[in-house]
């Protein structure tokens, strides 16, 4: 089901006809308005009567990996990460324990007691610089420095974005 599907399937049951070229510029805002916000209700459904939706989509919590870069101490994030979930983990076979995602704040206090190399056990999210032009972006800084290339797995949350024309398909399908 795309965005046009699902213009079409409101505008006809609001009575405006199937026919995307009968509708008003109103009808369409109107439309629109309506097919974001049923959207953003099937990813994060509300509460009816005081009791919360028991369940989350998986696919909003995708899982993917992230490799770090030797003497690298940033790393972009994916243009879709909404926010990351839990922390970021090593392989099992390397016999390490997880990156701990903490406050950026908290990460400068460790970087201001001791400059050192080595396989991150910390990091934090934090956003880059923003124009306005394209939505904020993040980035994930690693403490120690990257001395190698460290292959990492983590969850994040998806962020879809507005439906439109040039971005159709709602996530899970």
């Amino acid at each position: 089901i795309s965005f046009n599907d699902l213009k079409i399937e409101v505008g006809h049951f609001l009575g405006y006809g199937p026919n995307a070229a009968d509708w008003t510029a109103a009808q369409l805002a109107e439309i629109d308005r309506i097919v974001q916000t049923g959207v953003r209700r099937f990813y994060y459904p509300p509460a009816v009567e005081g009791v919360q939706a028991d369940f989350e989509w998986s696919f909003i919590k995708p899982e993917t990996t992230i490799a770090t870069v030797a003497d690298q101490a940033t790393n972009d994030l994916p243009d879709n990460l909404g926010r990351v979930v839990g922390q970021f983990y090593y392989p099992s076979s390397s016999n390490r324990v997880s990156v701990v995602v903490v406050s950026e704040a908290q990460l400068n206090e460790y970087k201001s007691h001791t400059d050192s190399d080595g396989a991150p056990r910390y990091c934090c999210i934090r956003h880059k610089a923003s124009d306005g032009s394209d939505g904020q972006r993040l980035e994930v800084e690693w403490y120690p420095v990257p001395d190698s290339a460290y292959t990492l797995t983590y969850k994040f949350e998806a962020y879809q974005g507005r439906l439109s024309n040039s971005n159709p398909y709602p996530l899970g399908g």
